[in-house]
C-alpha cells in the first residue's frame, strides 16, 4: 500500500508533523460541522441524517489516519544523520 503512493516514503519529519496537523484540522472541523448541520440545516431528516452520518465518518477517518501517522512515525520518516 504504501509504496502506491505519489509521494515517495520516508519523508521529512516536518512534512510528517504538517499532515498530522492537518488531519487533526479537519478531524475538529467536520466535529464541528455536525452542530452545524443538526442545528442550522434545512430540508429533511434523512437528509440531515446523510449529513450527519458522513461528517462523522469523515472526521474519523482523519483521526484515524492521524493517529496511524503518529504511531508509525519512525518508519514514515527520514532517519537524521547526528
Amino acid at each position: 500500500m504504501i509504496k502506491k503512493l505519489i509521494i515517495p516514503v520516508p519523508v521529512p519529519n516536518d512534512t510528517l508533523e504538517s499532515w498530522i496537523k492537518i488531519l487533526d484540522d479537519a478531524t475538529k472541523a467536520s466535529l464541528l460541522a455536525v452542530l452545524a448541520i443538526t442545528w442550522f440545516g434545512d430540508g429533511l431528516f434523512l437528509a440531515k441524517l446523510l449529513n450527519l452520518l458522513s461528517c462523522l465518518m469523515s472526521g474519523y477517518g482523519c483521526a484515524y489516519g492521524a493517529n496511524y501517522l503518529r504511531v508509525n512515525r519512525a518508519k514514515l520518516t527520514i532517519k537524521e544523520e547526528a
